[in-house]
């Protein structure tokens, strides 16, 4: 049997060394796609994803980088997300909305508090610093829609971000010219 996998606790209940970098919600505006489902990591953007039963639901993706070698973590918070079932999924670079098998590094249904998803630092995902990656929020089943707060590890910033640490001034003009 396998180990039950739950989210870092520690941090997340304080807050202390997370940063709420993703933020959203899903309406019936939103985009739609014929979720995936997998149970494995593949830091070679090549998870083994299969097609699930779940057409036509709502997503929101988001361009991530990670500023580290060291494992990430995306943990959605119940406190700052209304809707009833959530899935997450990291992607390599090409992620396609119409072939959500490719290029895959990570997918979790629940293994956040309650239906809530979480990619915790016990799964091991470790991306290339600053090469560019897509976490995809959606639902378990279509037409489910609500608002949502993922709170990510420090490491893990969007790709508009600047991280703050050990960046320098020349680093900080040459992101905007």
């Amino acid at each position: 049997m396998a180990e039950e996998k739950v989210p870092d606790l520690m941090d997340s209940t304080s807050k202390v060394g997370f940063h709420s970098v993703l933020q959203g919600s899903l309406s019936p505006s939103s985009p739609t796609y014929n979720r995936a489902f997998g149970n494995e990591v593949s830091n070679e953007c090549n998870a083994p994803l299969i097609d699930s039963a779940n057409d036509g639901t709502y997503l929101e993706f988001f361009c991530v980088k990670s500023t580290d070698s060291n494992p990430i973590e995306m943990v959605v918070e119940a406190a700052g997300t209304n809707i009833i079932d959530t899935v997450l999924t990291l992607y390599c670079v090409n992620f396609d909305p119409s072939n959500p098998l490719g290029n895959a590094i990570a997918f979790d249904d629940d293994g956040g508090e309650g239906t809530l998803s979480a990619i915790t630092r016990s799964d091991e995902v470790v991306l290339t610093p600053e090469h560019v990656y897509w976490a995809v929020l959606s639902t378990y089943g279509a037409n489910m829609t609500g608002n949502f707060l993922i709170q990510a590890s420090p490491n893990l910033v969007t790709c508009d971000a600047v991280p703050t640490a050990g960046t320098s001034w020349g680093a900080l003009k040459a992101t905007y010219r």
